[in-house]
């Protein structure tokens, strides 16, 4: 009889155990994944500028939207160079 109280004992603490360890593993914070983007701006070419009409010295970004739509940006200063497209709002 004594034998089978200790095996319920033992069965009890490692049922609290599990227990304990699922509602630690649940509650724990979700880590956000992030993976480095290896975005590298892309620029009109000559001959594509002088298809557009643009003049030689225009600067002109390409790049696709989420629906795959290209989309041209004219870039006036450096500083408008998108270099981190996952992060750019489209609506700007």
């Amino acid at each position: 009889m004594k034998k089978k109280n200790i095996y319920f004992a033992i069965l009890g603490v490692l049922l609290l155990l599990l227990i304990l360890l699922a509602f630690l593993l649940l509650n724990k914070p979700a880590q956000e994944i992030t993976s480095p983007s290896n975005y590298v701006p892309e620029f009109l070419s000559q001959e594509q500028k002088e298809q557009f009409g643009l003049a030689a010295e225009t600067k002109a970004q390409v790049f696709y939207d989420e629906d795959g739509q290209l989309i041209y940006k004219i870039i006036k200063d450096d500083s408008d160079i998108i270099s981190d497209i996952d992060n750019y709002n489209l609506e700007d």
